[in-house]
């Protein structure tokens, strides 16, 4: 525990919530994990320092439980508002992230560290807590839970991670690995989205775009590590097509940008 504070039965992350327009408006939540083994990371800018004024949120699994917090933790820094924090120590980390068209983003973080295990651990992970128009992106435990920070024990050229994702509305949506650091000897990265199922190589292009609405199911993605088959990276997807609310969504798939399409009624 960091100078001047004090904890028991709670777990190491802190969440806090960040919107605008008041009830009903746009929002997202953010993390921070002061793991001292695994290294500190944020999300959604959050670091150590909490600004003047700043609610934030902790999690608990008893009711005996405490936490406090004294003069020595106080600090002068002018940081006015979350910025996003980096891991201090070396681990193999990767986050990935989901973006709109009005650039509304999400992120998720993936890391390995020798202590931590495949279900959540209350030192080291985050409970993915799920904001207000904001598309959504998590991974999965091997028991299903939803983490915004994931801390796994080791990785190998055959794990398969499953990520979740949620649309607020129909639209163009981007996934992208915006930090891969520290990995050895790891061929390949691939991006399986299930709903198209195109096997996306992230290691020749960390960006995957599709299209996504609220009826989707959210366990549509997995991240998969080391060489798939036979796949070719190359290959060009098919584009492909479906109607949600009375809307008609193509997406063209193999680099294609432009396409004349026509549509026929019963009639022809």
């Amino acid at each position: 525990v960091d100078a001047g504070w004090s904890r028991a039965d709670v777990d190491n992350t802190i969440y806090f919530w960040e919107g605008v327009g008041g009830v009903g408006g746009s929002g997202n939540y953010h993390y921070y994990n002061s793991s001292g083994g695994g290294g500190a990371v944020g999300i959604g800018d959050a670091t150590q320092f909490i600004p003047a004024m700043q609610s934030v949120f902790v999690y608990t699994a008893t009711t005996s439980t405490s936490i406090g917090v004294n003069n020595k933790a106080r600090t002068h820094n002018d940081q006015a508002y979350w910025k996003q924090s980096k891991s201090d120590v070396d681990v193999p980390i990767m986050r990935v992230n989901v973006a709109n068209q009005d650039n509304l983003v999400d992120e998720a973080i993936i890391r390995f560290l020798p202590d931590a295990s495949v279900n959540y651990d209350g030192e080291y992970d985050a409970f993915k807590l799920t904001g207000s128009n904001y598309p959504q992106l998590y991974s999965l435990t091997e028991d299903a839970t939803k983490l915004a920070i994931n801390s796994l024990p080791e990785y190998d050229n055959d794990l398969e991670i499953p990520l979740g994702f949620t649309a607020p509305t129909t639209g163009s949506y981007t996934i992208g690995l915006n930090q891969f650091e520290n990995f050895e000897d790891i061929d390949k990265l691939y991006l399986h989205d299930l709903f198209t199922d195109e096997l996306h190589s992230v290691s020749m292009d960390p960006n995957y775009s599709f299209v996504g609405s609220p009826a989707d199911d959210p366990n549509r993605f997995v991240l998969k590590f080391g060489l798939q088959g036979n796949t070719s990276e190359t290959e060009s997807q098919l584009s492909y097509v479906y109607a949600y609310d009375d809307i008609v969504v193509v997406s063209l798939q193999g680099g294609i940008h432009q396409a004349d399409i026509t549509i026929y009624n019963l009639m022809g």
